[in-house]
């Protein structure tokens, strides 16, 4: 049995754009999957950088911008929807004014429990 080198290269340039099809649609499903995360609110404070801090209504937690951290983006964006701030798992979380970081306190309705 023979293999003609032509049809050979046939298949391969079928199976090259099939891959690049789906590798099209995986991307798009991607980006679909990441703005529907950041339009939802749907971010975990576990995975920011929280340093904590002293200021002149007490001890809290700050997060500076940590550019490339999608659940920080998605926090702001999250903050930013409501008017920036917003009461989260037992945390009351705000936006300072310069927007540069975000702060975080354990709510007061959450001390009680």
């Amino acid at each position: 049995m023979s293999i003609d080198p032509k049809e050979v290269e046939k298949l391969k340039a079928q199976v090259n754009r099939i891959y690049e099809g789906l590798s099209g649609i995986v991307s798009a499903f991607n980006e679909l999957e990441e703005s529907y995360q950041m339009g939802k609110g749907i971010w975990d404070p576990n995975a920011i950088k929280w340093v904590e801090t002293e200021g002149p209504s007490g001890k809290y937690e700050r997060a500076n911008q940590q550019t490339g951290n999608r659940d920080y983006e998605a926090m702001l964006k999250d903050l930013q929807d409501h008017q920036g701030q917003l009461t989260r798992d037992g945390y009351f979380f705000w936006a300072f004014q310069h927007g540069a970081a975000v702060g975080r306190k354990r709510s007061s309705k959450s001390k009680s429990t």
